[in-house]
């Protein structure tokens, strides 16, 4: 298995390539799995909460996607640039587990109760 990203372009074409060399030597299936759903999955949310899986792209942008408690997104893949309000309208409404590499970053401009 590997990532299918988002993450680092050059990182991400260089493990594809290394694993579909050894699944084709191998005569092996390769499957794909998205990287910020496999980081939402790791998080066990209670019911009506939110996880917003963030992935660091530098500087004060992050690539992420939305889940509810039952791991069905509730908003696409995107690049994002963190502002204090970011993520504000699932804030507002539920608690919300942040979890990556992006986390960090939102953590010091981001003082929201949920």
């Amino acid at each position: 298995a590997v990532s299918k990203g988002p993450g680092s372009y050059t990182g991400l074409r260089i493990g594809v390539s290394a694993a579909k060399g050894l699944c084709f030597a191998l005569d092996i299936p390769l499957i794909s799995i998205p990287t910020l759903r496999s980081l939402a999955l790791q998080v066990k949310q209670e019911k009506d909460g939110f996880i917003i899986p963030l992935l660091d792209a530098r500087r004060m942008e992050v690539y992420t996607a939305g889940f509810n408690s039952e791991n069905k997104k509730v908003f696409d893949t995107r690049a994002e640039i963190l502002v204090p309000d970011s993520f504000s309208e699932y804030l507002e409404n539920a608690n919300v587990s942040f979890i990556g590499s992006g986390v960090e970053k939102f953590s010091k401009i981001c003082d929201h109760k949920n």
